[in-house]
């Protein structure tokens, strides 16, 4: 009943009340007129008729009460004045004209289904026993007659049947109006619940179909970068092997003969392509057993301090294997810079070009 509830609310609420209450009002006020005019065709008119006609009078104003509660949203209010209207009703009935009892067993079942669609929970609880107690009390006064109840005479029999099954007839018509609207407001529900679950999946889907475009561009663009990250290690690979070819060719080792090679220096000089160039032509004089080696600086425009002590250590190292150093093209400034490092030159051997270190290394054979 709770989820019912919830997925009603005020306006829905009202509109389905005062459809209900249109039906009271209605039939009270047409008991009213009937009672009305009963008494002005009785004379002398009995006390009782005053009574009954004031009860059907006050139940009337309940119901219209319960209206005006009803459109200023004090819709449970308004619910228990119309429960106090309908049972106090039956119990004067009950209590006056114990015949009419088929009637009243009605009103408890009229009561609930008119109170369940608008309370809930505690409030159910507290209005069925209540209503269980109202319904026991209405039998026992319609059994066991007092002294002040009220009968058909044998005259009137058939009218008060017909009076009697219009009462059921309006009563049971009441219940079945009631339990149809508590019918159409289950099916709405079931249908509201259907389309939510219907909107629910729909944006499932929708999510399911983006998560599925999502993780297919998330793949797209992994293999896109591991693509890249396999082309820039092939360039960088690629990049190392043409350093590597770059620094080879940036100090080149030039055999003249078996016994003579030749290093030309072109270009600036650093302390990472000095180191390899030492790597290189030390390797080289092992390899071909050199006992002859041309150094030709002619190509460098510059030679600083730690240049020069490369130069020196590269030309010690070269010595150390055995062979003969030649130092070709040293400008003044370059000689500058090497004597004053203040190394001994004693045994450095140096030539003005390539032709006179050539002619040199060929005499010193000659002589051998």
């Amino acid at each position: 009943m709770a989820a019912l509830i919830a997925y009603d609310d005020l306006p829905n609420q009202r509109k389905r009340l005062q459809r209900v209450l249109q039906w009271l009002i209605a039939s009270a006020v047409l008991v009213t007129l009937a009672q009305t005019g009963s008494l002005i065709t009785i004379s002398p008119v009995p006390a009782l008729a005053w009574i009954s006609l004031s009860v059907q009078v006050i139940q009337t104003g309940c119901f219209i009460g319960a209206w005006l509660l009803l459109t200023r949203n004090y819709i449970r209010i308004s619910v228990g004045l119309i429960n106090i209207a309908l049972l106090f009703s039956a119990i004067y009935t009950a209590l006056v004209v114990p015949a009419s009892l088929p009637s009243l067993i009605l009103m408890p079942i009229l009561v609930m289904a008119l109170s369940m669609p608008y309370i809930q929970g505690r409030d159910i609880r507290y209005l069925s026993i209540f209503v269980w107690f109202v319904s026991i009390g209405t039998v026992v006064l319609a059994l066991y007659e007092v002294p002040f109840s009220i009968g058909p005479s044998p005259a009137s029999q058939d009218l008060f049947n017909l009076v009697l099954l219009l009462s059921f007839g309006l009563i049971l018509a009441l219940v079945l109006f009631l339990l149809w609207q508590f019918h159409y407001r289950l099916m709405e529900t079931i249908i509201q619940t259907r389309t939510a679950n219907e909107l629910l999946q729909e944006a499932q889907k929708g999510l399911e179909q983006q998560v599925t475009t999502r993780t297919t561009e998330l793949q797209s663009a992994l293999r896109s970068v591991e693509q890249q990250a396999s082309e820039q290690a092939r360039l960088l690979q690629e990049l190392e092997q043409q350093r590597t070819i770059i620094r080879n060719l940036s100090i080149p080792v030039l055999p003249v003969n078996e016994s003579t090679l030749v290093i030309p220096l072109i270009g600036d000089l650093d302390v990472n392509r000095l180191d390899h160039g030492q790597a290189r032509i030390l390797e080289a004089i092992e390899q071909t057993r050199t006992r002859s080696l041309i150094l030709d600086v002619t190509g460098v425009p510059f030679i600083d301090s730690y240049i020069a002590q490369g130069l020196i250590r590269l030309i010690r190292a070269a010595q150390l294997l055995g062979a003969e150093v030649t130092v070709v093209g040293i400008r003044p400034e370059v000689a500058q810079a090497i004597v004053g490092l203040g190394l001994p030159l004693t045994d450095l051997r140096t030539a003005s070009d390539l032709h006179s270190a050539l002619t040199m290394n060929n005499h010193t054979k000659t002589e051998e």
